[in-house]
């Protein structure tokens, strides 16, 4: 993660986040990202605004953010924060996906979202990190059109509690340039990280991006600079 403006004023910092070089270091630009999170929480409270950081949404502009999104819950998880991640990207194709419970396929958001009965229960799954939960987007992700709709995602945002309270919920976003389902979350969530890549990212899509977010009602936390392994 690169240094980034902050709409709170300042900036977040940190050692670059390119995905190469030991875990070891990876994890620790995380746990940064983490305190930077904490950092603007501090900041808002120091503005007179609200200053719980709860639950976060992370986008990227035209690809996914999956790894982002595991290594923030996990971070989370690691500084003691009961945390869920939620797999809410249902438009990339399920072989692609990073965020499942191992060995057989499960049901997930989507299979909830679908579900019309009120008040049921959604499945999150217990992971080998201690405080982490996942909630994968489930077998049925690609039926579901809009998860925006009807609200019940909004509502986890604010409800995540299968009888297991939550600290933290990290939610993985669909592509800005694949759907709307990030612009018409944005505002139910407490910030939101947008993920660009360098040398792929250009300045003004990057712009575009942050302020769609903006006029939807989302409270900006940073910019993380992510560079994915090449396929």
């Amino acid at each position: 993660m690169m240094p980034l403006r902050s709409p709170l004023g300042g900036a977040l910092s940190g050692p670059a986040m390119d995905g190469r070089g030991d875990e070891a270091g990876l994890a620790e630009r995380f746990r940064a990202l983490r305190a930077s999170i904490e950092g603007a929480a501090d900041a808002r409270q120091a503005d007179g605004a609200p200053a719980q950081i709860r639950s976060v949404l992370v986008v990227g502009i035209d690809h996914g953010v999956a790894s982002v999104g595991i290594g923030l819950a996990t971070a989370f998880a690691q500084g003691q924060h009961r945390t869920l991640l939620i797999d809410a990207d249902l438009r990339s194709p399920g072989s692609q996906r990073l965020i499942r419970p191992t060995g057989a396929a499960t049901p997930g958001l989507a299979e909830w979202l679908l579900d019309p009965a009120e008040g049921v229960p959604y499945a999150a799954y217990p992971t080998g990190q201690t405080n982490l939960s996942v909630l994968p987007a489930g077998n049925a992700a690609t039926t579901v059109g809009d998860p925006t709709r009807g609200g019940r995602l909004a509502a986890l945002l604010t409800n995540a509690e299968d009888g297991q309270p939550r600290d933290r919920v990290v939610v993985v976003m669909s592509p800005l340039a694949m759907a709307a389902d990030a612009l018409l979350l944005a505002r139910h969530a407490d910030g939101v990280l947008l993920v660009v890549v360098p040398g792929r990212t250009t300045a003004a899509a990057a712009s575009r991006a942050r302020d769609a977010l903006r006029s939807a009602g989302g409270r900006i936390l940073g910019v993380v600079l992510d560079d994915p392994p090449a396929k």
